[in-house]
């Protein structure tokens, strides 16, 4: 049975030119790789943070109906991802049960960001055969901190790329590269919203060319407040005297964006001061919680070094449970003073990306 949703009949057919119109001219591109990773004639790459067209391009409209920036019907999507659409109590989209939760061993902990329960996880994984491979973000290495999407083959590859990158990564390049050029199976797929959102319309939009989103076998979504330019790394933490070489880790928690190295923290700056290398594209997301996921993830709702979980389908559920079982994470319920900051703040973020769209 095809249970995807053929978007010609809800979109006229476009191409290229109108995501540059509606899309990247207004400033709504985030960045994601999904109209470069999708064009069946290899004719657009990504240049700086933005897609650009570089040979012929066949007017297919396939990378118009790939962008997470244009329109799909999220109930539809809830209904084929989760069986259902939200109810009305559910507002940071459909769940199964929340819960906090951090990896046991402590050198996981160590690397990864909120207790590195993304990262063991994936070891989980990785170890006993269930992905071929994660498509994470990891840092370049050319360009000091620049976050650039990696496949990640093996348990080392996981540890070594652990901790979250605050800036613009095109992650479904990575995912492009996991299926098309490394011929990976099955993976995990750990993105923010709209890279979950392009994951999403490669699973359910008939015209996705390359089939890409057909080998995820789970979704991880970060939480997300806003995302930044790489003009974060090359303007910013210069001008605090911050040296990006001796930089081990990026931290944003209780309004404050805290560099470490190692153990010694390098910065702790009022998040605000960040505003102005915000991404446009981020005043009009409406998603904190990357509500098209199999589980979310993030540090708002749970204590210092604790990941805030969200379990949203089947599959999330089923992996989460094998993982505890295996002894790779410790977790307990969610407290009701948790779950309500994460609604407080899934609220804010989109109440105020709805003023600003002037809606």
């Amino acid at each position: 049975m095809d249970y995807r949703i053929d978007m010609t009949t809800v979109l006229k057919l476009k191409a290229f030119g109108s995501l540059i119109s509606e899309v990247i001219r207004p400033g709504l591109c985030t960045g994601c790789g999904a109209c470069v990773a999708s064009c069946p004639v290899l004719a657009l790459t990504m240049k700086g943070e933005q897609p650009a067209i570089i040979d012929r391009c066949i007017n297919c409209g396939i990378c118009y109906y790939q962008c997470p920036e244009t329109s799909y019907s999220i109930e539809e999507f809830e209904k084929s991802i989760f069986g259902r659409v939200r109810r009305d109590d559910e507002p940071f989209g459909v769940y199964k049960s929340c819960f906090t939760a951090r990896a046991l061993n402590p050198d996981v902990r160590k690397v990864g960001t909120d207790g590195g329960f993304v990262t063991a996880l994936l070891l989980y994984m990785m170890d006993n055969g269930k992905i071929d491979g994660a498509v994470i973000c990891s840092k370049s290495n050319t360009e000091l901190w620049k976050a650039e999407p990696k496949v990640a083959v093996n348990r080392d590859e996981i540890i070594n790329n652990a901790g979250t990158k605050y800036t613009v990564c095109p992650m479904i390049l990575g995912l492009s590269n996991a299926v098309r050029d490394l011929g990976k199976k099955s993976v995990a797929f750990v993105g923010t919203d709209h890279t979950i959102v392009a994951v999403r319309k490669s699973q359910l939009i008939k015209n996705e060319y390359w089939g890409l989103g057909g080998y995820v076998k789970l979704t991880i979504g970060l939480f997300c407040m806003e995302c930044f330019s790489n003009r974060l790394l090359k303007e910013y933490i210069p001008n605090k005297g911050v040296d990006l070489s001796k930089i081990t880790k990026f931290h944003i928690t209780r309004g404050r964006f805290i560099i470490y190295s190692g153990d010694e923290v390098l910065l702790k700056a009022p998040i605000k001061e960040l505003d102005p290398y915000v991404l446009q594209s981020c005043h009009k997301c409406l998603s904190l919680t990357a509500e098209l996921a199999d589980i979310s993830v993030g540090g708002i709702g749970s204590e210092p070094g604790w990941t805030t979980v969200i379990i949203r389908s089947e599959q999330g559920e089923k992996f989460f449970n094998e993982a505890l079982n295996a002894g790779y994470i410790e977790a307990k319920p969610l407290p009701t003073e948790g779950f309500n900051t994460v609604v407080k703040s899934s609220t804010f973020k989109r109440k105020k990306a709805t003023e600003s769209s002037g809606a």
